[in-house]
């Protein structure tokens, strides 16, 4: 019952709470009016204009002109602006308020010519959190501006943490001694500037360096089968192996999802990085001289990516995540966003240094760059091999992965799982965790990360529906109770997977039910098919599944992530390794002298055999056709406006503006099929080979070999709807200084699975061969 002491006691704690809101609001414009007489030259911005789940910033810079902002919203609300320093000091000032939450940090960061940041840092964690009594943080960082100096930066950082995980509001902003902002605000005088000449490129800038390097990210890391990491990892666990009796045994040899985990998209960004770090092409090694990189990870270990950032900053303060897995396809975060994911205070509590990588070879890790491709594993990796795998998978693993890291940390990846042979996934309103018989605790208790027992590994992202994606691994021969604490009236899905080891036997279980606010439930991981217990709606049994039903699957959220990072150069942009290097722009042909403005070069063209990739321009010369260069104009028989596929996917598209030309081998449209054990034959020593399917034939696993060493591999999704790029088959190579052109592409109409074998039916094939030859030696 509640009392008239009650009710006096809500009303006096209601009263209190808006004084305190009141007071903070007063000092919020208390501190801004101070500034702004500390201040005169510099208006005040707000930003967001509206609180954004009770954070906002005011902020003031001075000794700079500003352009007009760029804002963007999500996890975190951002803000960046570029402008022209205008003084012989650079001064941000401002408040942070935060009125909602357990607490707020707010971080601010001021550069000159990349010397070593001058900051401020003040976080706020009250006992009863910030509503009773909120956040106003007035700030000022001033640092000087020498007569020489180029450029400057600064950042200004709000992290909330809140139930449901961190929000944040970032202002950042961009400075050059001679650039004017390119939108300026009112009050902002342009300067004419004369046009450079088209034929030339700029000389390489830092920016321009990055944007080779995530294009070639971009290129060279595949996409996934699905639409999502958390979707990619369930279907990962499920995969149904080999049957023996009325079990299925681990097959990691065929098992598609395993190269599309966090560590396997990992290890394939840092073998890119590395191969620019040490190429032999002294003009890709140059594209890193001002970038760092290195393998990080979170949730102590739960989740890999890698980080590359500027040389001389901090990765934590200035880093872009390359983390493929999230969306299952090549993208980019700014640290700040990406770390807003795990760690809830944005302190980046769980965050550091890949633990994969404990050799002190990266600067992440406070060590120096080594050649990690050819690391191959250790005598004690070899030896676990040698025991779980005879000589013929050995051979079938050495083919699967093209290098000794990825073998290594594959190696390594089945070791742990070993160890960690239970698994514990949720679809799920709930926060998730494993708790001892001692009490200690790993998982999200209330949505806070918590590892206190370091053998499980956790996961949790925020999922498109407000829900989670939970993973928590285990070993199944400890004691555990399984705890889940329901945040919404919503349908839940948690999975307990059994067997997760090599050549185990799997068992899967799942329960559904419906989840309500505040509810509880527990059960015994070890025991397999147990009830789970609800604190309110008895007990829920499992059902044991084989697999999953891909259009269930295909109707579950993905994961929220964060925006990408946008780097301010047009995405079009068609650069070169050539054209970094300050060399003519690729569309000025070239004669045979090298002399650079001669006329240009008129090539025919023609239509593909399979006309729905657009067309190219040949020559000929005795009596064979040479390839010259993908054409971006449609052509009639493509099936709407959208690009050339073959043009849409070679980074560089042409030979001829190099002086090459490389001889079309096949250029047909005639219908034929392949099948496991029966590879499609093309020419130069290459091979395609269909290695499985799924069951409902959406997605097929394709090895590309030449002379029987494995060059190429993924996974195609040839569905009767599926866009043209989901369909063709396409591998790129080097051609002589021309980087990432496709030199083979097969359409295919269909995969499927009949009796012992899987099948694949392709109508479109086009390859050229992988030695050029010179086009002023053609007749």
């Amino acid at each position: 019952m509640i009392t008239d002491y009650d009710l006096a006691r809500f009303a006096v704690r209601d009263m209190n709470i808006r004084n305190s809101y009141i007071h903070s609001m007063c000092f919020a414009a208390f501190s801004m009016m101070l500034m702004m007489l500390i201040t005169p030259i510099s208006m005040a911005e707000v930003f967001p204009i509206d609180p954004f789940n009770g954070l906002q910033l005011s902020y003031s810079v001075s000794g700079a002109t500003l352009g007009t902002p760029i804002d963007s919203e999500g996890f975190t609300f951002s803000r960046s602006v570029s402008g022209t320093l205008a003084g012989d000091e650079l001064s941000v000032s401002g408040v942070a308020t935060a009125m909602n939450g357990w607490g707020a940090t707010i971080g601010v960061s001021v550069r000159v010519d990349g010397e070593e940041a001058k900051t401020f840092h003040e976080e706020k964690f009250p006992e009863g959190g910030l509503m009773p009594d909120p956040m106003s943080q007035p700030f000022t960082v001033t640092v000087p501006i020498p007569a020489d100096a180029e450029s400057a930066s600064f950042s200004i950082r709000l992290a909330g943490s809140f139930n449901a995980g961190s929000r944040g509001v970032v202002v950042e902003g961009t400075l050059d001694r001679s650039a004017s902002p390119s939108d300026p605000q009112d009050g902002y005088k342009g300067v004419e500037a004369g046009i450079p000449d088209p034929r030339f490129k700029p000389k390489p800038s830092k920016d321009l360096k990055l944007y080779k390097i995530l294009r070639l990210y971009e290129q060279k890391i595949p996409k996934g089968s699905t639409s999502s990491g958390n979707k990619n990892n369930l279907l990962y666990c499920l995969h149904e192996g080999s049957k023996i009796g009325t079990t299925y045994i681990w097959d990691d040899l065929t098992n598609p999802y395993d190269q599309f985990t966090c560590g396997g998209y990992q290890s394939k960004v840092l073998d890119l990085l590395n191969s620019l770090k040490f190429s032999d092409d002294p003009e890709e090694r140059a594209l890193l001289d001002e970038w760092d990189y290195g393998p990080i990870e979170s949730l102590w270990g739960g989740h890999q990516a890698v980080v590359i950032y500027p040389k001389g900053t901090d990765w934590v303060d200035s880093g872009i995540v390359l983390d493929p897995w999230i969306d299952q396809e090549p993208k980019k975060y700014d640290i700040h966003s990406w770390a807003g994911m795990f760690s809830p205070e944005g302190s980046f509590y769980g965050i550091g240094e890949s633990g994969r990588y404990k050799e002190p070879r990266f600067p992440t890790h406070g060590g120096d760059y080594f050649d990690l491709r050819d690391v191959g594993p250790s005598q004690a990796e070899d030896e676990w091999l040698k025991e779980n795998y005879d000589s013929e998978q050995r051979k079938e693993i050495n083919r699967i992965l093209p290098t000794p890291n990825q073998k290594r940390i594959w190696i390594k990846t089945k070791m742990e799982e070993e160890k960690r042979n239970g698994r514990a996934i949720g679809f799920s309103p709930v926060n998730l965790y494993l708790e001892d018989d001692d009490g200690k605790i790993t998982g999200f208790p209330g949505g806070v990360p918590t590892w206190e027992i370091e053998e499980i590994t956790m996961r949790r992202f925020p999922l498109g529906d407000g829900t989670y994606w939970t993973e928590l691994e285990y070993p199944q021969n400890r004691s555990y109770y399984l705890m889940a604490e329901g945040t919404d009236d919503e349908k839940a899905d948690i999975f307990l997977i059994y067997g997760t080891g090599v050549s185990e036997a799997r068992s899967a279980y799942r329960y559904q039910m419906d989840v309500s606010s505040g509810e509880t439930f527990a059960a015994l991981p070890d025991y397999r098919g147990g009830i789970l217990y609800s604190s309110s709606s008895g007990s829920i049994s499992p059902e044991e599944i084989e697999t999953i039903d891909p259009s269930w699957l295909d109707l579950k959220p993905d994961i929220a992530s964060p925006p990408e990072y946008e780097l301010d150069i047009e995405e079009d942009a068609d650069f070169t390794i050539g054209e970094i290097a300050g060399e003519l722009a690729s569309d000025q042909a070239t004669d045979a002298e090298g002399d650079a403005g001669s006329d240009p070069l008129y090539l025919p063209q023609r239509d593909f055999a399979f006309e729905k990739w657009g067309a190219y321009s040949y020559t000929e010369s005795s009596g064979r056709t040479y390839f010259a260069a993908y054409m971006q104009e449609p052509t009639e028989g493509m099936d709407s406006s959208a690009l050339p596929l073959l043009w849409n996917e070679s980074l560089d598209k042409s030979l001829i503006d190099r002086g090459l030309a490389s001889e079309v081998l096949i250029d047909q449209e005639e219908e034929g099929t392949i099948a496991t054990g029966m590879p499609l034959n093309l020419s130069e020593g290459y091979q395609l080979h269909i290695l499985s399917t799924d069951y409902e034939g959406k997605n097929a696993y394709l090895q590309l070999t030449r002379y029987g060493e494995v060059v190429d591999s993924i996974i195609l999704s040839p569905r009767y709807d599926a866009p043209m790029s989901k369909a063709t088959y396409c591998y790129r190579t080097d051609l002589g200084s021309a980087k990432d052109i496709v030199v083979i592409a097969v359409h295919f109409k269909n995969v499927f699975a009949a009796l012992d074998r899987d099948f694949g039916t392709y109508d479109g094939i086009f390859q050229i061969s992988s030695s050029p030859v010179s086009y002023h030696q053609l007749d």
